[in-house]
């Protein structure tokens, strides 16, 4: 199962994954022998600029698939029941960047992991714990000895 990044680490603990582990159980299949595989968007840097930037950039994002009716249930869980339609409003108008700043901060925080390549991947650890199979990171590290060091943490989970 490939989860899409459009949502939270609550969202995904109580909805996503218990959803799949039923749905396998009552039609006996192994939880051992079905992959999980999930992200969460991710904005990592070095310095608060580039945390900020990131951040921005996925606020759009969030913004955007926010707007699609679909995917009201992740802001539903978390109580912003009018969040969906208002951003969905906005996308018909065409008013990309009001959606995005329409966007309070505890909803940004909710769906991005920020901070640097260390501090995310720890908290990625602590959203997946136990739950998922695999990840991806969603930011770019050039240094290839500080990547081997965050997968090998990452594998420590």
């Amino acid at each position: 199962m490939l989860c899409h990044a459009f949502t939270t680490a609550r969202y995904l603990q109580e909805v996503t994954v218990p959803q799949i582990e039923s749905t396998l159980a009552a039609n006996g299949r192994d939880r051992d022998k079905f992959e999980i595989v999930a992200t969460m968007f991710t904005a990592a840097g070095d310095t608060e600029e580039q945390i900020q930037k990131a951040r921005t950039a996925l606020r759009r994002q969030v913004s955007f698939y926010g707007s699609t009716p679909a995917y009201k249930g992740v802001f539903e869980l978390h109580g912003w029941h009018d969040l969906q339609p208002k951003l969905n409003r906005l996308s018909k108008e065409g008013k990309w960047d009001e959606m995005a700043t329409s966007l309070p901060e505890e909803v940004v925080d909710a769906f991005v992991i920020s901070g640097t390549a260390e501090q995310v991947v720890d908290h990625l650890k602590t959203v997946f714990a136990g739950k998922i199979d695999r990840t991806t990171f969603g930011f770019d590290v050039k240094d290839p000895d500080r990547l081997k060091a965050l997968i090998q943490r990452m594998k420590t989970a």
